[in-house]
């Protein structure tokens, strides 16, 4: 096949790319951007344009050729002068209307457009089009484009009514997890959705659940935070989020510049590598391995990460305490020691600490101060006046 950028260095003139995007005007030309162009191609003219109706306005009077030297994006240029025009239709006064693709109206009907969005992608033979075969809703589920995610081998076999190897064998064929979507319009209800994960950054995930669950949503089932991002992203919205271990919201590690082998979890997960099995660490030592790690990262970048992987783990004195399971070797430390005598002074307990961490050959923990702001956290111990 012959590629944009080539016809362009052939001789000659072609009218595809010296006429008007569009042959008119949008009656409104804010309805553009229904239009479902790639995310790719919105991100580019988002970059150009100002707003909709500048984009509007520019398909209306300009060429393929000058978005091209505009955007210098032949894919952008590409996707604009074959989507645009397929989805614009000519009025009597010579002016254009846009056709409205189908709005999803409830959580259910959602997922059930976004799979037969994504299956019409994957260039299916006509028989496994065919929607009383059972294999769109196989091959969407297969995809995770349903309210329950990825469907297993098996329960996808039983909607297709083959068996689950059947089923391995033709999704193992075909581009399931490509990562080009469309931007498809959504409405109200699920705008409100978006805005929801938008600001849940640095929130705690069951305080984000609580709110999306008080969305209107025409009465159906509410969703969750791992449904609605899910969810929106095969709408073509971009939700760079993830959930930490301590089920915080935080940006995930493409958006905050972090290399493709560093994670926040990577990040908090070092404290209990450094602190050999105590889960004490100072936060200095932990920026020094990290210096070590990605001598290259930002300054601010490392501040900020550092921040959010650590923020629920601090200690007075520039101590962070982190564990990889519920009963680490302070505690029990600590239990066998009140065991004996209960209530104790946290000096005294503190000098116990010492004894059994030293024993077993674990760094000195640090001092009471610390100790006692960490016990105060752990659930069947009580601080009060200086006795545990």
């Amino acid at each position: 096949r012959t590629t944009f950028e080539e016809m362009l260095e052939q001789e000659g003139t072609y009218d595809a790319i010296d006429t008007p995007l569009l042959p008119g005007y949008l009656v409104a030309p804010e309805s553009i951007a229904s239009i479902p162009l790639l995310t790719e191609t919105w991100d580019v003219l988002e970059e150009v344009f100002s707003s909709v109706h500048d984009l509007a306005d520019f398909v209306a009077t300009r060429t393929s050729l000058e978005l091209l030297q505009l955007t210098d994006c032949p894919q952008t240029t590409v996707d604009v002068a074959i989507t645009v025009p397929s989805w614009c239709w000519n009025t009597e006064k010579g002016l254009f209307k846009v056709t409205e693709p189908t709005w999803p109206e409830n959580v259910a009907q959602a997922f059930e457009l976004a799979g037969e969005r994504h299956i019409r992608t994957l260039c299916l033979q006509p028989r496994k089009l065919n929607a009383s075969s059972g294999w769109p809703s196989a091959i969407a589920g297969r995809a995770g484009a349903t309210l329950d995610g990825v469907l297993t081998l098996e329960a996808a076999g039983n909607l297709a009514g083959v068996t689950r190897e059947r089923v391995r064998q033709v999704c193992n064929a075909l581009p399931l997890n490509h990562e080009h979507r469309r931007r498809w319009p959504l409405s109200l209800g699920f705008h409100r959705v978006a805005e929801v994960l938008e600001t849940s950054t640095e929130r705690s995930v069951s305080d984000v659940d609580d709110e999306l669950r008080s969305v209107d949503l025409e009465g159906s089932s509410s969703l969750d935070f791992g449904r609605a991002r899910s969810l929106l992203v095969w709408y073509g919205r971009s939700i760079d989020l993830t959930v930490d271990p301590t089920g915080l919201v935080l940006p995930s590690t493409k958006t905050l510049g972090l290399p493709p082998d560093l994670s926040l979890d990577k990040i908090r997960n070092m404290v209990w590598e450094l602190s050999e099995k105590t889960g004490f660490l100072r936060e200095d030592d932990l920026l020094r391995e990290l210096d070590e790690i990605a001598p290259g990262l930002d300054p601010r970048i490392k501040t900020r990460v550092v921040d959010l992987a650590i923020r629920k783990d601090r200690l007075p004195l520039g101590y962070v305490f982190v564990v990889r399971h519920n009963a680490p070797a302070l505690v029990g430390a600590l239990r066998r020691t009140l065991s004996w005598a209960n209530p104790l002074p946290l000096e005294e307990l503190h000098e116990s600490v010492v004894r059994r961490f030293r024993f077993r050959g674990f760094p000195v923990p640090p001092p009471p101060e610390v100790l006692g702001a960490l016990i105060e956290r752990i659930d069947g111990f009580e601080l009060e006046d200086g006795v545990v």
